[in-house]
C-alpha cells in the first residue's frame, strides 16, 4: 500500500482540509507527497515520492518553479476539495496531471530558457556581451573590437533575436541564466 503524506506549507487551513481528503484515500502505486504553497525546504522532504502540488494564487512563475522542481501535478487551492482525490490516483500510477494553459506556460518557459533548443553565441557574440556587461557603449564597442559602430548593432539585433531578448539588460541577465558565459573569466562555454 502506497502512502500519501501532506507536506504542509504556509496555507494551514488548505493543508488541513488536504489531510482529511488524503486520510480517505487508500492507494496502490507510488508514494505521494502533497506539498501547500511549498517553501524550498518542503522539497527537500519529498525523497523520491511523486508530488502534487497546491497552490495559492500562482502565477505563472510560481508554476513553472513547482514543475521545475519535480511537481507531477499542480492544483489550485479552490479546486482542492473537488480535484485532489483524482489527482492523487492519477499521479500515484504515474501520470502527470496539467492543465492545456499550465502545459503551455511550462513549455513556453523551458523554450524560453533554452531548455528547449541551446543558444550558441558565436565569437563575435561573446566579444559584443563582453563589451555589454563592461558598460560599453556601442561606438566604444566597435572602437575596441575595431569594426564599424553599425557592425555592432547588427550583430547586437541577432544576438538579441538568438537570445529571445529586446535591450542589453536582458541580454545579460539571460547569458547568465542559460550559462552562456563563465562568470569569472567571461569565456563561452562548451556547448
Amino acid at each position: 500500500m502506497a502512502d500519501v503524506v501532506a507536506i504542509h506549507g504556509a496555507n494551514r487551513l488548505i493543508a488541513d482540509i488536504i489531510a482529511g481528503v488524503i486520510g480517505d484515500l487508500s492507494t496502490d502505486g507510488r508514494d505521494i507527497a502533497v506539498l501547500v504553497d511549498p517553501e524550498p525546504e518542503h522539497w527537500q522532504e519529498v525523497g523520491d515520492r511523486a508530488v502534487v502540488c497546491v497552490l495559492s494564487n500562482a502565477n505563472d512563475i510560481d508554476l513553472v518553479s513547482a514543475v521545475r522542481r519535480g511537481a507531477d501535478a499542480v492544483i489550485d487551492s479552490n479546486a482542492v476539495v473537488t480535484d485532489l482525490a483524482r489527482v492523487v490516483k492519477v499521479v500515484r500510477t504515474g501520470g502527470v496531471i496539467l492543465s492545456p494553459s499550465q502545459a503551455r506556460c511550462v513549455v513556453d518557459a523551458f523554450r524560453r530558457d533554452g531548455h528547449g533548443q541551446r543558444v550558441a553565441l558565436t565569437r563575435r557574440e561573446v566579444d559584443i556581451i563582453r563589451s555589454i556587461i563592461a558598460g560599453d557603449s556601442v561606438k566604444q564597442t566597435a572602437l575596441r573590437l575595431g569594426i564599424a559602430h553599425k557592425t555592432v548593432e547588427n550583430l547586437q539585433r541577432r544576438m538579441f533575436r538568438k537570445l529571445e531578448v529586446r535591450n542589453r539588460a536582458q541580454a545579460v541577465a539571460r547569458v547568465h541564466e542559460l550559462g552562456l558565459l563563465d562568470d569569472a573569466t567571461f569565456t563561452p562555454t562548451a556547448g
